[in-house]
């Protein structure tokens, strides 16, 4: 789309909207509408954007912080046509403060300058390719000659896109039909696609998985694994440091005698055996680097104002103590710790230049850790604001749970409602590590505009903040970076690629890839640093095991997801003629066999698509397990006669698997069957069992051996 300079032009005015109509009729309105980001653009500070305005500066409405400011400007002064220009303002307008037949909701905040953004590139197909044809005369056609423009990336993207993308391109045009009431000067005259859907126009094919990629383990794994440690560990050096370097400004003043102080503070130095602190500066080659004087901390150390040591007697004395004491990296006296995995410090004694870097990868460490193991969304992440962590106790005052408060948004509208969220010991500590980093009252902020240096938190400075927003997907990933190049060994990653190139992490992904660990429990890289049950009991105690958008629906989605591929496998087996037992295995075996006869399955290979839709009804009533699969059925099952009243799925803790009419026993469980069996012989060797300990031991044994029996041949 070519973009078009603003020029003056002759309003067109609207019989529907007043000029000075409020847009932000009836939301919650904020103290400002971003005073920074309006600096500069001739936006007003004083009021709400009105409909006759030509900018609409929608930050003064309540929105979310994970949302980026320049997103919630919306400008119309690159529209030249007068009757453009107003039909876009009355659009956006309807859709904010309508309610419009055939639309769900009116539009949030947030999303507005992307409704205009698909707006215009409507408008630019017929101006530039329907010589500025007017939205009367568009007809069926002409629709579906936008169709096919935008799918071959003619819309401004220079490369075909997918069907989604250009579902979400042709989708303005039906809303802008629907909205034809609220249109003045120009509207559509027909319902495009005569009421299709969208996606069903543009070939998009539903989804039955989430479409958030899952991080790989051995990403996840070694990326937990820094993050963690800067959490617990690093931490502890990087805000000491804070702490020195803040009070090293603290006591900058003017002294009587610069080169008295220098000479006294460099006669320190020469008593500890310390050389000049010094930074690492670029060479003559392009790679080469060298070692000079670090004047800026020497100054500060020093107790110096700025400029102190620009006098030529200062810079001799310098040059001298340089030549006799050495030059010594980093310089700040905080001690690095060890890494545990090493026994070597983490990385070189801290700079101020480092110390900065290393606080913003603090706050990506703590993000990264709340963000997957507690479950939460990044609006709900950046929502948290100072003192959220409370303790819940028991009557008699044990710790039972920590909480996490704060605001859940998705289904809640733009303000959100209050909830909370039960974590475990991480969380509490990566909290406990931003409230320590800065005084703003929300923890997520902008390390550009951070308090630094912070020795501590000061009472009465409780300021919002900078939004974090969506830069925080830029903050992960430069955390993966710095970790490759300050922790990676013997040329390899700290954080491994995959597939041959750095994984680029997003929020959205931490919360699925805890949901798919939880649902399948591997034993894998990240399974050894946590207990995933711990995590579960947690996540589901909180507001998600009841909330309608919570974290357990999602679970239960991937838990599903994984009964299938277990019973794809299964029926493979099933046709290659493994065995199987069990109360449950003659049900098994004739959803098999009807699957069978259904796809006419003769050849050794069939379409997964099929099996797996073939499959999905029966799967989701499979429950995985250790030592037998469940196909639960509430009437026959044995677990539940005790302890089961009401419940809607097996107590897998309480299986009796070689009883239960349910129970499946495959081959793939056959090795944690031996494994119990020889639990059990171990045991039998006791020798100061009793008579009833060693008879209840030996039919266990019978029992278990004949469990497996049918299994267990050459």
């Amino acid at each position: 789309m070519t973009v078009v300079r603003p020029t003056p032009v002759t309003p067109a005015t609207s019989p529907h909207y007043l000029p000075d109509a409020p847009v932000l009729r009836g939301r919650l309105l904020g103290d400002s509408a971003l005073p920074a980001f309006r600096r500069g653009r001739g936006l007003p500070d004083d009021r709400p954007p009105v409909f006759g305005d030509d900018v609409w500066p929608l930050g003064w409405a309540h929105t979310r912080r994970n949302v980026e400011p320049s997103t919630l400007l919306v400008d119309f002064r690159g529209i030249e046509a007068p009757v453009r220009r107003l039909t876009a303002k009355e659009y956006l307008y309807a859709r904010l403060n309508e309610r419009v037949m055939g639309i769900k909701c009116t539009l949030p905040v947030q999303i507005v300058r992307q409704e205009l953004n698909f707006l215009l590139a409507f408008f630019a197909f017929l101006d530039n390719q329907q010589g500025a044809m007017a939205l009367g005369e568009v007809d069926q056609e002409v629709l579906d000659a936008y169709r096919l423009w935008c799918q071959a990336g003619t819309s401004g993207r220079g490369a075909p896109i997918g069907a989604a993308a250009v579902a979400s391109y042709i989708s303005v045009t039906i809303r802008l039909a629907l909205c034809g009431e609220f249109l003045s000067q120009d509207r559509l005259q027909i319902m495009p696609w005569r009421g299709r859907s969208a996606y069903v126009v543009a070939g998009v094919v539903e989804r039955t998985e989430n479409a958030t990629p899952r991080i790989p383990e051995a990403v996840l794994g070694a990326l937990l694994r820094w993050a963690l440690f800067y959490v617990e560990v690093a931490a502890t050096d990087i805000l000491a440091a804070s702490n020195e370097l803040a009070q090293l400004e603290a006591r900058l003043r003017t002294p009587p005698g610069p080169s008295a102080q220098l000479s006294a503070w460099i006669e320190t130095r020469r008593a500890a055996g310390r050389g000049i602190p010094a930074l690492a500066v670029k060479g003559d080659g392009a790679s080469e680097r060298r070692l000079s004087a670090n004047t800026n901390l020497v100054r500060r150390m020093a107790g110096l104002p700025g400029r102190s040591l620009d006098s030529d007697c200062c810079q001799r004395m310098l040059r001298d103590a340089v030549n006799e004491l050495g030059l010594e990296l980093g310089g700040l006296d905080t001690a690095v710790s060890p890494d545990p995995s090493t026994g070597r410090p983490w990385r070189s004694p801290f700079t101020p230049k480092d110390l900065r870097v290393e606080r913003r990868m603090v706050q990506a460490a703590c993000y990264i850790v709340c963000a997957y193991l507690s479950g939460m969304r990044d609006s709900e992440l950046q929502e948290l604001r100072r003192g959220c962590h409370v303790v819940q106790r028991s009557a008699d005052g044990v710790i039972g749970h920590h909480k996490l408060r704060g605001q859940v948004f998705k289904g809640r509208g733009a303000q959100g409602e209050e909830a909370s969220w039960v974590v475990i010991d991480p969380v509490v500590r990566a909290v406990e590590v931003l409230e320590a980093m800065h005084s703003h009252d929300h923890l997520l902020t902008s390390p550009s505009h951070d308090v630094y240096p912070s020795p501590a938190v000061r009472s009465g400075d409780l300021t919002g903040g900078a939004r974090l927003g969506p830069s925080v997907v830029r903050l992960i990933n430069e955390f993966r970076d710095h970790l490759n190049a300050t922790q990676g060994e013997g040329g390899e990653a700290a954080v491994p690629d995959h597939e041959g190139r750095p994984w680029h992490f997003t929020t959205g992904q931490f919360r699925r890839t805890l949901a798919w660990h939880i649902a399948h429990q591997p034993f894998g890289i990240v399974a050894g640093m946590l207990q995933y049950q711990h995590v579960s009991v947690a996540t589901f105690e909180g507001y998600v095991g009841q909330s309608p958008s919570g974290f357990q629906r999602e679970v239960e989605a991937e838990r599903r997801l994984a009964a299938l591929d277990d019973l794809v496998d299964d029926y493979r087996d099933h046709l290659a003629g493994l065995p199987s037992t069990g109360g449950g295995a003659a049900k098994r075996n004739a959803v098999f066999a009807h699957v069978h006869d259904s796809l006419d399955d003769s050849g050794p290979v069939v379409d997964d698509a099929r099996l797996r839709a073939m499959l999905k009804h029966a799967a989701r009533t499979l429950y995985p397990g250790v030592l037998n699969d469940c196909f639960f059925e509430r009437d026959g099952a044995l677990c539940l006669r005790s302890f089961g009243e009401g419940a809607n799925e097996p107590l897998l803790p309480l299986c009796q698997p070689n009883r239960c009419g349910n129970s499946v026993i495959t081959d793939g469980h056959v090795t944690s069957w031996k494994h119990a069996i020889g639990e059990v012989r171990v045991h039998l060797r006791q020798k100061d069992l009793s008579q009833n300990q060693r008879h209840a031991l030996k039919a266990k044994l019978s029992e278990m051996e004949a469990a497996i029996a049918p299994l267990d041949q050459p």
